[in-house]
């Protein structure tokens, strides 16, 4: 149910809105794209892996909105469980185990099943296969007369479907393949030589066959089968993507906050040691009493599960493969051991998973959507995606070349493409090279000989969009922030900042139109733009705009009243909260002032003191020796664990010793805030709207 719950819960997955941008794509000109829709980077136009998938989420959310996508999501999971379920009872005879083995492959699986992306369709249609095909094919005569279709008949079906829908559709080849070959390496060793297994082997070979050549019937015939293999050394490295192919490590314990889960882990460690066991057992036991060949492990299901082993150790995503594992466990638990026996592992299945899952399980990686009320009624979470930023791109009607990372290509994508077209999104289709220098650019060109700016120059960039908040990020999730890149640049104009996010317009004549377009939207808004967004004289002239666009809190107004009340306390946690306000936003001197004040009345107040310090190293050589001796005095006060004071204190020695182009990269990626902090300074700012 916990499962459930995530699946259902607003759109959260960046992916998403690329397969939605693609799918309005296709909608309006067909499979056969010319050229890729969103990225002015882009290596080719966009292969149609998976243009059926992209085209059904697209009409979905036109005829349905975002409540329709999340149906469509929990309809396509529930089908999953439904059909694994099925299979699991099937092979096993026992209810309990065929629950116990579902809640575990729902558990494994977790992490990729509450992301709405098309792969959802190629484990659904995995799971199909195995079932209709494999398990239909040594029991052709269970299925009811008058529904039953010839093997091949299913194959060429399902395939044909699965080639449009995703990339990953050579899976159903491969684990029919698989079946193939254990039936034939089982007959080959004299295990089975009667006619029926002479007839499952025929029929699964013609079966992958005509499914195989089925998955030719799509929009580049046999392109989607060497996608990968033609991209060759110009394909960016799939191990980037934390959250997709890494390898999963048998011998170290899972990392906080990525795949695998440590109830993952351990399950996995659990299947590699109980499925030889159990195949062993089997074995023996049908020996002894002489029908091994008739009635022992099905050798279709235990090829399948060795592949599936083979690619559960490859990579981390392929955890929900498990259930191939969990089919080959049942069947020969069914041929060896007494229905006592299956129905008590299934109970323990069920019981461990249910009692690890919420605290050692997917589920804190995986709700974040789902902890209020609020939150869960939204479409989407607007706010991740720094959509006060990207309306008023929007809004703006900005057009050219966007710099953004990596995560926030597909968003902006959906919402800006073809005017504002992208930099990098989650297709990946961009050359090597792009992928480094987005990486490169988003740490202000530190290491490169080229210089951050002449990079953006390289590419012509109009815009660039930055984001992040500078706070230290969770273990193995470290935090990317842009927003301060471009701060004092006299090629770049600061059009909009807020606290999470910072838009510059390139200082330049073909930009000269995007100008007056953002100067336009500023005068109907009744915010002063003198050639530039002044931060800190829009909160003093447009108070109001500033708390709709998530510049400041809702409680501004009181929170500089209680910066002058009389209750020493309450005046502190005032002027604290407003200098962190102002100097995220760039205003370094006046958050620079508030913390002398404070530090004036209180010496001993360390978060003034790394606030102080941080504002001192941003402009530049004026306030180097003042940053010098603040942390001399901060050394001596602070505790050893505070991360965030050690940072500051080795960056204001540091300093000195570099050029001027290192120093403005280095103090750009320097933290001012814990994540609890952080989370504090967060709290009571209006979120943006999910537009629909």
């Amino acid at each position: 149910m916990s499962v459930l719950i995530s699946v259902g819960q607003p759109v959260f997955a960046e992916d998403t809105w690329w397969h939605l941008a693609m799918g309005r794509a296709y909608a309006a000109l067909g499979p056969w794209l010319e050229a890729d829709p969103l990225l002015f980077t882009a290596r080719e136009a966009p292969a149609p892996a998976a243009w059926l998938s992209g085209l059904l989420l697209h009409l979905t959310r036109s005829w349905t909105g975002f409540i329709g996508l999340r149906v469509l999501h929990v309809a396509l999971v529930v089908a999953m469980f439904v059909v694994a379920f099925r299979a699991l009872h099937r092979v096993s005879g026992s209810i309990e185990f065929a629950s116990g083995a579902t809640a575990l492959f729902a558990a494994m699986s977790a992490y990729r099943l509450f992301q709405l992306r098309p792969e959802l369709l190629s484990i659904l249609f995995a799971i199909v296969a195995v079932n209709a095909l494999v398990l239909g094919s040594r029991d052709p005569g269970s299925a009811r007369k008058g529904f039953e279709l010839p093997p091949a008949t299913v194959a060429a079906l399902l395939f044909a479907f699965w080639a449009n829908a995703h990339a990953a559709f050579l899976l159903g080849p491969i684990l029919l393949g698989a079946a193939v070959g254990g039936v034939a390496s089982s007959r080959w060793v004299g295990l089975d030589r009667s006619r029926a297994a002479a007839d499952r082997q025929r029929a699964l070979l013609v079966a992958l066959l005509v499914g195989t050549a089925a998955t030719l019937i799509n929009p580049t015939f046999a392109a989607p089968h060497l996608l990968y293999f033609e991209a060759g050394a110009d394909t960016p490295e799939l191990a980037r993507i934390t959250d997709e192919w890494a390898r999963f490590r048998l011998f170290t314990w899972p990392e906080a906050n990525i795949p695998p889960s440590p109830l993952s882990w351990c399950a996995t460690w659990l299947l590699l040691l109980i499925t030889p066991a159990v195949v062993v057992h089997t074995a023996r036991s049908e020996t002894a009493r002489g029908d091994f060949a008739p009635t022992g492990p099905d050798p279709a299901l235990l090829a399948i599960a060795c592949a599936s082993l083979v690619a559960m150790l490859l990579a981390v995503r392929f955890s929900w493969m498990s259930i191939f594992v969990l089919l080959a466990i049942g069947d020969c638990l069914r041929t060896s051991n007494p229905v006592g026996f299956r129905r008590g592992m299934g109970i323990a299945m069920a019981l461990a998973t249910a009692f690890t899952f919420v605290a050692h399980g997917a589920w804190p990686m995986i709700s974040r959507g789902v902890r209020s009320v609020a939150t869960y009624a939204e479409p989407y979470p607007a706010g991740k995606h720094h959509a006060h930023a990207v309306w008023f791109l929007a809004d703006t009607g900005l057009e050219g070349r966007l710099f953004n990372d990596y995560s926030s290509g597909n968003f902006l994508g959906y919402w800006l493409a073809p005017e504002l077209e992208t930099f990098i999104n989650g297709s990946l289709n961009v050359p090597r090279e792009t992928m480094d220098d987005a990486q490169t650019i988003g740490l202000r060109g530190w290491g490169s000989p080229e210089g951050f700016e002449a990079m953006l120059d390289r590419y012509e960039i109009d815009v660039f969009f930055g984001t992040g908040l500078p706070r230290e990020g969770r273990p193995n999730r470290p935090v990317a922030f842009t927003t301060r890149h471009l701060e004092g640049s006299d090629q770049w104009i600061p059009i909009f900042r807020n606290l999470t996010s910072g838009i510059y317009l390139r200082r330049n004549a073909s930009n000269q139109a995007n100008l007056e377009r953002v100067a336009a939207y500023y005068a109907r808004a009744g915010v002063p733009f003198e050639g530039r967004f002044d931060p800190h004289e829009t909160i003093r002239a447009a108070p109001q705009w500033a708390i709709d666009h998530g510049v400041i809190p809702r409680n501004w107004s009181r929170v500089l009243e209680q910066t002058r009340v009389p209750d020493p306390t309450r005046r502190l946690a005032a002027r604290s909260r407003q200098a962190s306000i102002l100097a995220i936003l760039g205003a370094y001197e006046a958050a620079a002032a508030i913390d002398r004040s404070i530090l004036r009345q209180q010496p001993h107040a360390l978060d003034a003191g790394r606030r102080l310090l941080f504002s001192l190293l941003q402009p530049g050589d004026t306030a180097l020796e003042e940053a010098s001796i603040l942390a001399d005095a901060l050394e001596a006060a602070t505790t050893p664990d505070d991360t965030i004071a050690r940072v500051l204190i080795d960056a204001a020695r540091n300093a000195p010793s570099l050029d001027p182009d290192q120093r403005r990269a280095f103090v750009s990626l320097l933290p001012m805030l814990n994540r609890q902090e952080a989370s504090r300074l967060g709290a009571g700012f209006v979120p943006p709207d999910a537009r629909i």
